[in-house]
């Protein structure tokens, strides 16, 4: 069966890529632990790779060559190259993109999302964006209300829509570990596309 490979994309730094890529792993890893996950790091200030433990004790696998194949591939990538993100989605089935409720995060998707729809077009259709995923959330800030709701507007009329809200936390990315399980709804997201691939069972 065919792997399917995901990249956690944007063009801002410091919007939470790497953290989605090993937490959504791990809660991928701890809710279905048949799977075969592969992590790929194309960050070139490599801070997945500096994440992962050096006892093998993770439930995934990091690859940099392709020459391991799994059921899904989560490619965590650097920010501000547009050139090598393109490089990226034209290789990808779909792309997850983190997003903090900030100005400047939300701008620089103005940049980034017209990438990906001309990567598109180019591929007829592929990589499908998968959905948002909403990283330092304050729930008690009204300004982060009102952003998240802007969000989910904006991610309805893309015609996806956010698949994780994760609080602002600084235990969030300390460890491998669910922390929480605030990963799951994207995890089961990524369920549905392995799914429909009838690469786990239902």
């Amino acid at each position: 069966m065919p792997e399917r490979s995901i990249a956690i994309a944007h063009q801002k730094g410091g919007v939470g890529k790497t953290t989605t890529t090993i937490l959504l792993a791990a809660e991928l890893a701890d809710a279905w632990p048949a799977l075969r996950i592969v992590l790929e790091d194309q960050d070139p200030d490599r801070h997945l790779t500096t994440m992962l433990p050096d006892d093998d004790s993770a439930p995934f696998e990091l690859d940099q060559l392709g020459a391991t194949q799994g059921d899904v591939r989560l490619i965590d990538t650097g920010p501000g190259d547009l050139s090598q993100l393109r490089t990226i989605l034209r290789h990808v089935d779909y792309v997850i993109v983190p997003v903090r409720l900030e100005t400047m995060t939300l701008q620089a998707l103005n940049k980034f999302l017209p990438v990906v729809e001309d990567v598109q077009q180019m591929r007829g259709g592929a990589p499908e964006l998968l959905g948002f995923v909403v990283t330092h959330y304050a729930a008690r800030s009204v300004e982060h209300q009102r952003s998240l709701a802007e969000v989910q507007d904006f991610a309805a009329s893309l015609g996806t829509r956010i698949l994780a809200v994760v609080p602002f936390s600084p235990r969030i990315g300390m460890r491998i570990t669910t922390q929480g399980h605030y990963y799951r709804p994207a995890a089961e997201a990524v369920l549905e596309v392995l799914r429909a691939g009838s690469l786990v069972a239902t």
